[in-house]
């Protein structure tokens, strides 16, 4: 009978680590996609000021190679 009742606080206590980790595999891969989220704008922010500044660039180029007759 102690045998099958310490059995029993055993699977108790690895299904309550089993949940937890569970719970924190959850919110590991929310704040992952988060992070993952915020890295793609920053990125695509900065290629966006980059194509303007190379545009710009190009602009201020072609404006120096015109020729005046």
């Amino acid at each position: 009978m102690n045998n099958e009742l310490e059995v029993n606080v055993l699977i108790s206590i690895l299904q309550k680590k089993v949940t937890d980790l569970t719970l924190t595999n959850v919110v590991l891969e929310a704040r992952i996609k988060d992070l993952s989220n915020r890295l793609n704008s920053i990125i695509e922010t900065e290629n966006a000021i980059n194509g303007k500044q190379n545009q710009a660039k190009e602009i201020h180029n072609s404006e120096l190679g015109t020729d005046d007759f």
